[in-house]
């Protein structure tokens, strides 16, 4: 069965589809105060459903165009940094937490099982996270901003004041 959804500035009403001049022949529906009308039909799938299969992944911003090596200890537990803003990369040190930075982002543990050196992904767009993956070859990494200054960076422009 289709229905219409119509909603005004102080009510939102779901009646049957009658005919084509419903809004009009609905008493609380006034022109002027009309938002927004749709038609649906309620077999139709959730318009929600899918929602997870096409969310795109956030990823963190480019710190650095190359991994990073740490060897890491057995039994010790680490947190990589997965937004790119923290200070001791590629490890958090919790700047994710500043409210005006407005980061979704949380850092991924990572369990040490084995004494020996790790790579870990610095340009935070690796799929195998948080190990490097070779993601930061691809040309739109090396080309693009980081925070780690390269000859890709645009170049500091330092003045010094005049005095007068």
């Amino acid at each position: 069965m289709d229905k219409l959804i119509c909603s005004t500035r102080f009510h939102t009403i779901i009646k049957p589809l009658i005919s084509n001049n419903l809004l009009n022949n609905h008493p609380n529906c006034h022109t002027n105060l009309f938002v927004f009308s749709k038609k649906f039909s309620t077999s139709s799938k959730k318009p929600f459903e899918d929602l997870d299969e096409n969310a795109k992944k956030t990823l963190g911003i480019v710190y650095d165009k190359k991994p990073f090596k740490y060897h890491c200890l057995e039994g010790k537990a680490y947190f990589w940094c997965s937004c790119g803003y923290s200070h001791k990369q590629p490890f958090c040190d919790g700047t994710h937490k500043d409210p005006h930075l407005k980061i979704d982002l949380k850092p991924l543990r990572f369990d040490c099982k084995e004494s020996k050196e790790y790579w870990f992904c610095n340009c935070k767009q690796t799929k195998h996270a948080p190990f490097c993956d070779g993601t930061h070859r691809q040309e739109k990494i090396q080309l693009g901003p980081s925070i780690i200054r390269d000859h890709n960076s645009p170049p500091l422009v330092i003045e010094k004041i005049k005095k007068k």
